[in-house]
């Protein structure tokens, strides 16, 4: 997704230098921006990664079905109806992890601006129709 020029190593590193400063770059300025508060960088960072992690859920979820071969491992709760394997504590740690994110976003306003505001940012980088 990213240019060659972007990903291009660093002639005497080897690393991906550019990235890496890109990165430390944009944690400056979340910091400058948050002035450096502690509970707002908290609550933005909680909103990101309980959405991931409800994200990644439904993901598993999704391609137990797409996908219904053979596991290496499963969660617990799987039952067979008519031939068709029901994840059933899969599904429930899903909605588990949903609710969670759905208070958070409920409960945590500066959480949901921040969070919806990077959101919508990254969209418009990585969606190749509306970056160009």
């Amino acid at each position: 997704m990213l240019p060659d020029w972007f990903r291009h190593p660093h002639h005497k590193f080897g690393t991906t230098s550019r990235i890496i400063n890109v990165i430390v770059a944009l944690q400056l300025i979340t910091i400058l921006i948050s002035r450096g508060n502690v509970y707002m960088l908290g609550e933005a960072y909680a909103f990101g990664v309980v959405w991931s992690f409800a994200m990644k859920a439904l993901s598993v979820l999704v391609l137990r079905y797409k996908q219904p071969g053979g596991r290496e491992w499963k969660v617990p709760l799987n039952f067979h109806v008519r031939g068709v394997e029901i994840p059933v504590g899969l599904f429930m740690i899903t909605v588990v992890l949903f609710a969670l994110a759905i208070v958070n976003v409920l409960t945590k306003e500066v959480a949901t601006i921040s969070g919806v505001s990077f959101t919508i940012l990254f969209f418009i980088v990585f969606e190749p129709q509306c970056g160009r």
